[in-house]
């Protein structure tokens, strides 16, 4: 994996201040599952009205044993010794996958639980703002390629998994799709 720079802590907004808790404590919430994150990076609509706001998907590489070739959020899982909240999870993962620096946790988006071979987990999902440019740099050992989504994309890129996790990931998107054009419209008054 290549080693960058730690990133700056970012703004953390008061709704999402109920996650800035020990990982231990929220785990002891959620026993016997792993907590994972994943992370709506928004890309607003053009200036000139055309186009639509868009979320980063990012592709898992063909050689993943959970999910391969399968679109996402960026995001993985926490690491006790690492991260000291599921927040610092957040901005860790967004970091080594995609290169981004969070500037700013807004809004917490909607969860949802699931089971892999390594056990049953349940994922935490925030919409961030990231730092200016925007240059996406994936970790190619994770993630072969990323694409920006609006609406119009999602059966696209989530056409590929099963019914359920199709529903979900399509729901999770659709959810930080409406919450960042509220924070748009609420920056445009």
């Amino acid at each position: 994996m290549t080693t960058l720079s730690t990133p700056a802590q970012p703004h953390i907004h008061d709704i999402v201040k109920t996650f800035d808790i020990p990982l231990d404590a929220l785990q002891v919430r959620h026993p016997h599952k792993r907590l994972v994150v994943g992370v709506a990076v928004a890309k607003p609509a053009r200036s000139d009205g055309l186009g639509e706001h868009q979320i980063l998907l990012i592709r898992r590489v063909s050689s993943e044993d959970e999910f391969p070739n399968a679109w996402e959020l960026p995001g993985g899982g926490a690491e006790v010794g690492t991260d000291k909240t599921i927040l610092d999870t957040v901005v860790r993962e967004t970091f080594e996958e995609t290169g981004l620096e969070i500037t700013s946790i807004t809004k917490i988006i909607k969860a949802f639980e699931y089971s892999t071979s390594k056990g049953d987990a349940i994922q935490f999902n925030f919409l961030v703002e990231v730092k200016e440019p925007v240059e996406v740099k994936l970790n190619p050992e994770e993630h072969d390629e990323y694409a920006w989504a609006g609406l119009e994309d999602l059966e696209r890129h989530f056409g590929s998994l099963g019914e359920e996790s199709r529903a979900v990931m399509r729901d999770v998107v659709v959810d930080a799709l409406k919450r960042f054009a509220e924070e748009q419209f609420k920056t445009a008054d």
